[in-house]
């Protein structure tokens, strides 16, 4: 995960409260307010991000086992917008920064 991307996930939750993030494998990242979240049988909390729960569904965790990727966010957010998240993948095998685990 960049700092840019965490930066802005600290901004949401400031600005709006409590935020989850979903994430849809191998292709992007959703947030949206933790009261409007609602887990599937498959869901699964793989790490937080200030405060926030990532979520990820163990049967494309498990389609994409070897697969690791970075979540970023854009350079420059332009309001009233939101900021869109978005998932850098990366080649099977090691990567310097794996979404699983807990962050800051």
């Amino acid at each position: 995960m960049t700092e840019r991307a965490r930066s802005v996930i600290r901004n949401l939750y400031r600005m709006n409260g409590p935020q989850c993030l979903v994430l849809c494998w191998p292709s992007g990242v959703a947030h949206l307010p933790s009261a409007l979240h609602e887990g599937g049988p498959f869901d699964v909390i793989i790490g937080h991000v200030a405060g926030c729960p990532i979520y990820a569904d163990l049967r494309q965790l498990a389609l994409f086992r070897e697969r690791r990727i970075t979540l970023d966010a854009p350079e420059r957010v332009i309001s009233p917008r939101p900021p869109l998240l978005k998932v850098i993948g990366a080649m099977p095998g090691p990567s310097r920064t794996a979404l699983v685990g807990s962050a800051r």
